[in-house]
């Protein structure tokens, strides 16, 4: 169990950074992409129109995108604290006194042998009955 939380959280860490990496590129370009349209747009002579909408298309997409990669990275710590949450859980379960267990396993072993002593007695009693 250690072994598999141990690969999630690095797998997780890894994940995280490469988010935050793509976040704050999708930063720099919404600062960048304006310079570039105006930069093509006086290099090209093209139509001011034609490139007003092709910016807001582009910006709009990257909106989408740095949206997305956000809410992915919040799910993953969210997800991740939920399994350190239930990881931490089975810690302090696996901690509980060994002599308390065996005390416990063997009042159920006799009330269980208990309970098959008679649940055998009433099956026996059932078919003498039905014998005669």
């Amino acid at each position: 169990m250690n072994d598999a939380y141990s690969e999630l959280l690095s797998y997780t860490g890894r994940t995280h950074k490469v988010c935050r990496d793509i976040l704050n590129i999708g930063k720099i370009s919404f600062l960048a992409l304006p310079v570039i349209m105006l930069v093509m747009m006086e290099l090209t002579g093209a139509n001011r129109i034609v490139v007003l909408i092709i910016w807001i298309i582009l910006m709009f997409i990257l909106a989408l995108v740095l949206i997305l990669v956000g809410y992915f990275d919040n799910r993953l710590i969210k997800t991740l604290q939920q399994v350190g949450n239930e990881e931490g859980t089975i810690r302090k379960l696996s901690f509980v006194d060994e002599e308390m267990v065996e005390a416990i396993s063997n009042k159920i072993e006799e009330k269980l042998s208990a309970d098959k002593m008679t649940v055998e007695n009433i099956l026996n009693e059932f078919y003498n009955q039905e014998e005669n």
